[in-house]
């Protein structure tokens, strides 16, 4: 009686004796002796068909794709590390963009006039300053932030303050002062919330030197 159909693998018998398709095709017979089907079987695994072998990348394609890589430059995963997402604070309650984003000389004199507690107004010059320049003052203060969340229970805003990387952030308008100077510092002030246990920007502007 023949025995059932054998067993075959997509890579056409690859990792896999002769002797095992034969027994297990039933061509040694049901009434065959077993240890003589084992025996054919092990030894027929000795010489294993050989696997087809894998593509191999040509070293002079491996360069173009590795050349490639390098004038696509930071992934858009890193490249977004670099900048704060300011809208999503301003969500939480931040006013960052709302007051010290790209305002006029005249809005700086307009915010002074409105509001008789501040010395100055600043503004950033655009919003991809300001949120690269947060990005960079958070990760500079990083460890005393870490300590500052690790706290129980609610706390006191923390003011970051980021000495800069040597270029101008945007300007300030002192109080009294003829016309806004220049600025290459800033200031951040992160708030927590008690009720989500994370901190959002609260705001942050560019200082002038001091």
């Amino acid at each position: 009686m023949e025995g059932p159909s054998p067993e075959r693998s997509s890579t056409a018998g690859c990792g896999r004796g002769r002797g095992e398709t034969a027994y297990r095709s039933g061509r040694f017979g049901n009434g065959g002796n077993g240890a003589l089907a084992r025996k054919a079987d092990a030894s027929a695994n000795l010489r294993p068909r050989a696997c087809p072998p894998y593509p191999v990348i040509p070293p002079g394609l491996l360069f173009v794709f590795l050349t490639l890589a390098a004038v696509v430059g930071v992934s858009p995963s890193a490249e977004a590390a670099k900048r704060r997402d300011l809208a999503r604070d301003e969500k939480r309650g931040g006013h960052t963009l709302a007051r010290h984003v790209g305002l006029s000389d005249a809005e700086l004199r307009e915010r002074l006039r409105r509001d008789q507690r501040i010395s100055a107004a600043s503004t950033y010059t655009d919003r991809l300053t300001a949120e690269e320049a947060v990005a960079a003052a958070i990760m500079a203060s990083k460890k005393r932030i870490d300590r500052w969340v690790r706290r129980e229970g609610s706390r006191a805003n923390l003011v970051v303050e980021w000495a800069g990387n040597g270029k101008v952030l945007g300007r300030s308008l002192r109080r009294g002062g003829k016309a806004p100077v220049p600025c290459k510092r800033a200031l951040v002030i992160l708030k927590w919330n008690t009720q989500t246990e994370i901190y959002y920007v609260l705001t942050s502007y560019p200082e002038a030197s001091r």
